[in-house]
């Protein structure tokens, strides 16, 4: 008898755990499962934490670029902007110093015709001008760097230029070997001067062009890449950009037919009236023809 009970209940039992079996599987599929620490993240976390937003590095990327890569056509046409500006700038800058700088001059070669005599390299020739004057005056000395022949007369080239008042050496019109007194020496009759300057008036411009340049380069870089503030404005500038609903082709060539036609319409009106009352006026006799 104690046999059966237990053989029943042994039964009983085995069928309830055969009906819980189900449910117990259902809750267990439906709560999802726990992470655990050290576990690798499910593919769906790993999704959500690669779609979201990152902030902008403060560092930027790039040449040291400041939220390297955001606002990029915004920054670009700035950039392009600033360029044109501080180039023609340059170009200007190099214009004004080849029309106003002069480029010191230490060597003047001259062109001396019927010369009397040979002047030595080294010895001391002063310089006299009688331009407008009656009688030759002195303007100046040097010393002869060098002579030398040619089909037109002598090329002397000197240095060591010592000229009085604002004479400058392309004013010379006779040269005299010594201090300048009659029959000490040879002289002769100057035709021409030409100045060596200690730098190219062309390389003094590039140089000039080249500092503006080399400053505007830096100002836009700073200013477009590095400033923070300046940075911030453009990237929000492009975004609000992109949120601007740009009218079509089609739309733009509609509403410019649109205002054509409106014009002549409201100029043909305000035609219409004004003949009406100048024609009012007339008769009334306020308006004479």
């Amino acid at each position: 008898m104690a046999d059966q009970d237990r053989s029943s209940s042994a039964s009983r039992d085995a069928k309830r755990a055969s009906a819980d079996t189900p449910v117990a599987q259902l809750v267990e599929q439906r709560i999802p499962n726990p992470q655990v620490a050290g576990s690798s993240p499910s593919r769906r976390d790993s999704q959500d934490a690669s779609q979201a937003p990152r902030s902008p590095s403060s560092g930027g990327e790039g040449l040291g670029l400041y939220r390297f890569g955001e606002g990029y056509w915004v920054r670009v046409m700035t950039a392009v902007l600033l360029g044109g500006l501080f180039l023609a700038t340059a170009a200007w800058s190099a214009k004004q110093v080849g029309a106003h700088v002069d480029v010191p001059k230490p060597t003047w070669t001259l062109s001396v015709r019927d010369l009397t005599g040979e002047v030595a390299s080294g010895s001391r020739v002063t310089l006299f001008t009688d331009q407008g004057l009656a009688e030759p005056v002195k303007i100046g000395s040097a010393s002869v760097v060098s002579s030398e022949a040619t089909s037109q007369g002598v090329q002397v080239t000197i240095n060591q230029i010592e000229m009085t008042e604002d004479f400058v050496p392309s004013q010379a019109s006779l040269l005299r070997a010594g201090d300048g007194s009659p029959g000490t020496g040879p002289e002769g009759v100057v035709r021409g001067a030409q100045g060596t300057p200690i730098v190219e008036p062309l390389v003094l411009q590039g140089a000039v062009a080249s500092v503006v340049a080399i400053i505007g380069v830096t100002i836009t870089y700073w200013l477009v890449g590095r400033r923070r503030t300046s940075v911030n404005f453009f990237v929000d500038t492009d975004g609000e950009m992109r949120k601007v609903n740009w009218s079509t082709r089609r739309e733009v060539i509609g509403a410019t037919i649109v205002v054509i036609v409106a014009t002549f319409l409201i100029a043909g009106f305000l035609g219409v009236i004004d003949g009406g009352l100048s024609q009012f006026f007339k008769i009334v006799g306020v308006l004479q023809d």
